[in-house]
């Protein structure tokens, strides 16, 4: 069972690394990939199972375009599930991914204020607006937060970027909401960020890449070092608690 089981995820797997396959497309139904590959209806319907759970694969019932089987049309999900759940059992720690967030999103910058319509860098500039807003609280802070470091990925013009930028900021979005309930000035630091997130907004719509790349990291800098004062601090952090797992 397990044979035939592999000989979908090898078959899914060579069409889509061929390109024969890609997001949104429909999969072969059932009964014909298992009369295709000589194996059972159960063996494909494991095997699909298991691309539904990394979220390579949806399903949908009834007629339309979004019935069937299809690869999903939004690969940055099922990249930033695997990316966390890396993490969530430690196969990183908070500098390699810091290191990680850096490379990515001052890349992100520099391109954005290259390539970036004034359309774009508007839509971004209205997201750091209401991250300055005094009323916010730290769960709205964050939710735009994630939104505008990604957006900023978006308009640089490269979806790999977006993609990765959007599995990495997923795989410490709870290390770094955790460790901001735990901040003894929440409003400071949450000031702190608006005023670079502006910063940030402003380089961009004035075209200096260099400035904008620069103000990227140091922002990242700054903030995982506020967050995460100290080697204990940090291993504890990066570990979700057993009962939040739940």
């Amino acid at each position: 069972m397990q044979a035939s089981v592999d000989a979908v995820l090898r078959y899914i797997d060579d069409e889509i690394t061929s390109g024969r396959l890609v997001a949104g497309d429909q999969v072969m139904p059932e009964r014909e990939l298992a009369s295709h590959l000589g194996v059972s209806r159960t063996a494909v319907r494991e095997a699909i199972r298991v691309f539904q759970a990394q979220g390579i694969m949806t399903s949908g019932v009834g007629r339309g375009p979004a019935s069937g089987t299809r690869i999903s049309p939004s690969p940055a999900d099922a990249l930033a599930t695997l990316v966390r759940l890396h993490v969530e059992l430690g196969g990183f720690d908070l500098s390699s991914i810091m290191e990680t967030r850096i490379a990515l999103e001052t890349s992100s910058a520099n391109l954005a204020a290259d390539r970036a319509t004034d359309e774009q860098l508007t839509e971004v500039a209205a997201l750091a607006r209401k991250m300055a807003r005094p009323d916010l609280d730290l769960d709205g802070f964050n939710e735009l937060d994630t939104e505008f470091h990604i957006a900023i990925a978006h308009v640089s013009g490269n979806d790999l970027v977006a993609d990765l930028t959007h599995a990495v900021r997923a795989s410490v979005a709870a290390p770094i909401y955790r460790a901001s309930r735990e901040l003894e000035d929440w409003e400071a630091f949450r000031r702190r960020l608006a005023s670079e997130h502006q910063a940030l907004v402003d380089a961009l719509r004035s075209r200096d890449a260099k400035r904008a790349a620069e103000i990227a990291e140091h922002h990242i800098r700054t903030a995982y070092s506020e967050l995460f004062t100290s080697a204990e601090t940090t291993s504890k952090t990066l570990a979700t608690p057993r009962h939040e797992q739940r």
